[in-house]
């Protein structure tokens, strides 16, 4: 019961994290409501396509796979229609801002001795992630940023506003390409504090160094 509530727990976390489509989940248990003799079937299918990526008939897109084994055990328990009422109003609040952490904590617990150890499945505290992550990616991008910033001011200096566009947008598509590797991957906690951490390193934002693009510019 532990896990099957646990990967109902996440796939309502992926539809708002936009990991599936929105509220995918959330439609699909408001069917399974109206027909609870399929829910299993239902529940089951979705998970076996999420374990191992692919087409989802029930929300008519292609998956990526979700690694973790999460969904490799994806058995579902029969429930009636209020039961499966809860389920659908729980779905239908907001969990993209549910710590990921928490998600790879109940995981741990959830998942057998000799399961856990298999995979290497510990709870990393959000503290020791940071104290790896702050210097070996946020405080590198910000020394960088800080002499794109120099780059920038002395091609405006210069006249060469084109220059110092190229230069920024080059920055830009490296922040955008930055791809962060947990080797030792167990539940997932490294990962989930590395991404938000890298989406928002507050980096320094020195007034001289702005680059007023043409109106016609789109950066992708």
């Amino acid at each position: 019961m532990a896990e099957f509530l646990m990967r109902c727990l996440f796939t309502m976390f992926a539809e708002d994290a936009q990991l599936i489509p929105e509220k995918g989940f959330h439609k699909l248990l408001g069917q399974m409501r109206d027909t609870p003799k399929h829910f299993v079937a239902a529940l089951e299918s979705l998970w076996a396509v999420m374990d191992q990526g692919g087409y989802a008939p029930h929300l008519n897109v292609t998956l990526t796979k979700f690694n973790g084994s999460l969904f490799k055990k994806r058995s579902a328990f029969p429930l009636d229609r209020e039961d499966i009422n809860e389920l659908w109003i729980a779905a239908s609040k907001d969990w993209s801002n549910v710590e990921p952490a928490i998600f790879g904590t109940l995981l741990e617990r959830a998942l057998d001795p000799r399961e856990r150890s298999k995979l290497g499945a510990h709870y990393t505290p959000r503290t020791y992630v940071e104290r790896l992550v702050v210097p070996t990616i946020i405080e590198p991008l910000r020394s960088d940023w800080e002499l794109v910033q120099g780059q920038v001011t002395e091609l405006r200096d210069q006249g060469n506003h084109r220059g110092a566009l190229a230069t920024v947008l080059k920055f830009h598509r490296r922040l955008c390409t930055t791809r962060v590797l947990d080797p030792a991957c167990g539940t997932g906690n490294a990962a989930g504090v590395a991404r938000p951490a890298t989406l928002h390193c507050d980096l320094p934002y020195s007034e001289t160094s702005r680059v007023h693009l043409p109106r016609w510019k789109r950066v992708a």
